[in-house]
């Protein structure tokens, strides 16, 4: 029984493997085979025993093709030949139907099971040309039928009143089959079109409300891109006017020093502003580029980007402090041009938020089989929520004192790089604490490998 089971159900879903449940084709091809197990079993039984019953070969060879003919659908299906498994079960249960017709006389109910067919075949088939050519088809053999009727071109055979009963009653069953298995796949497509259309409804409100937020966050990303280098721009324009005024004076020469620490602040600011235009340019078009890794002393490319950085944390009186472990190798085989955008866009970002006359702590550090780049500041915190979003595009902070925001893509882009470099980015903060970045990346170092310790806490 068990094996008869895993027979049934085999040849039921023959050619359905890997379909989804929503998709048309499956149904479809479970409808097919069921109909060809159905009529497979019908002819095997009750052709085998008409036969025995009459002594007519008509009626066996009749059945024997027609079984042969359903498992020839089955084999299409299971070949995911869908087009020519529907082809043949129609074209085949219409020649079947004409053929009986004409073996057993009006005991068949040919044109009910023909008027059967044709709604069959209008489920199975989605094309209109299909559909339209076999209904054009089965109309002239419907006239046929009937006149051969009237006429008895062909002769049926002789059997008894019971047996008459038993065929025609037996036609009844199959198109009552037949009807069923139509409305069923009528209300099975239904469903299916309607579930396709909230699926594609929900795709269209998902798809516009992306595009609300992401035009709301460009409008934002233009605008303040915009006020961050015109900011820049302006106070490149009145720092270079002040010093040319100094110089043809020649007075307050001892304020050319600090006029020049604002110049390159300016010139820093505004060089960071177009780097993450590009890069996110860049990021975009998918040409992020591959990882060049390369000798690298780490500890004196932080001290040089944090002195560069110092000129910016100059104007709000924030000190840049910087802390390298013995641990950390002297040379490290790192991309540092991807290093470098990252500490930039991280030192920016401490700079902007952390309270005035406040410090900002680098440190570098080892943990485990990875160097960590630690940068912590003083500033006012950030809520979860804000925590959640920080590394998404064109999402920008601002402060709850200062009105100062970025461009919001500093963060988005130094993720981008990180992950790119195969390493890890995290933050923690607490409100009126400050926050505290860190960046871990696997250590490839040139020379000895040293021994480890312990990372330093966070907040």
């Amino acid at each position: 029984m068990l094996n008869i089971k895993m027979i049934w159900k085999k040849q039921l879903y023959a050619g359905t493997g890997g379909l989804e449940e929503h998709d048309p084709r499956r149904g479809t091809c479970m409808i097919v085979n069921l109909i060809c197990l159905i009529i497979f079993l019908i002819s095997l039984s009750l052709g085998s025993t008409f036969f025995f019953i009459t002594g007519k070969f008509a009626i066996l060879i009749g059945a024997s093709c027609e079984e042969a003919l359903m498992i020839g659908v089955i084999k299409l299906n299971n070949g995911r030949r869908y087009s020519s498994a529907n082809t043949l079960i129609c074209a085949g249960l219409t020649v079947a139907t004409c053929y009986f017709s004409a073996v057993f006389g009006r005991m068949f109910q040919a044109q009910l099971m023909l008027v059967a067919l044709i709604g069959l075949a209008m489920f199975i088939f989605n094309e209109v040309q299909v559909r339209t050519f076999f209904v054009a088809a089965i109309i002239p053999l419907i006239v046929l039928v009937e006149a051969n009727w009237q006429w008895q071109w062909i002769h049926p055979v002789r059997t008894g009143p019971a047996i008459e009963e038993s065929i025609r009653w037996l036609s009844y069953a199959v198109v009552i089959s037949l009807v069923i298995l139509s409305l069923y796949m009528f209300d099975r497509n239904k469903k299916l079109l309607f579930l396709k259309v909230q699926e594609y409804a929900k795709a269209v409100e998902f798809n516009l409300v992306n595009e609300v937020k992401e035009g709301h966050a460009k409008t934002i990303f233009i605008r303040n891109a915009s006020h961050e280098i015109r900011s820049a721009l302006f106070s490149i324009n009145g720092i270079s006017k002040l010093i040319k005024d100094n110089l043809q004076t020649r007075d307050e020469w001892r304020d050319l020093e600090i006029l020049a620490e604002h110049l390159v602040a300016a010139c820093h600011n505004l060089k960071s502003v177009t780097n993450n235009l590009l890069t996110q340019s860049k990021l975009e078009a998918g040409m992020l580029g591959d990882i060049h890794n390369e000798p690298v002393n780490i500890r004196q490319l932080l001290r040089n980007l944090i002195l560069i950085s110092q000129y910016s944390a100059n104007e709000r009186q924030v000190k840049i402090s910087f802390y390298a472990s013995d641990a950390i190798p002297q040379i490290l085989l790192c991309d540092g041009a991807k290093i470098t955008s990252i500490v930039t866009n991280l030192l920016n970002n401490a700079i902007k938020f952390t309270r005035d006359n406040s410090n900002i702590l680098v440190r570098v550090d080892r943990h485990e089989d990875n160097w960590q780049l630690l940068v912590e500041d003083e500033g006012e915190g950030m809520s979860t929520e804000m925590m959640e979003t920080i590394f998404e595009p064109f999402v920008t902070r601002a402060s709850v004192t200062r009105n100062t925001e970025g461009i919001g893509l500093g963060l988005h882009i130094t993720r981008q790089l990180v992950e790119a470099m195969h390493g890890e980015i995290a933050v923690k903060s607490k409100l009126n604490v400050g926050t505290f970045f860190s960046v871990s990346f696997p250590i490839h170092a040139l020379g000895a490998n040293e021994p480890a310790v312990s990372a330093p806490s966070l907040h």
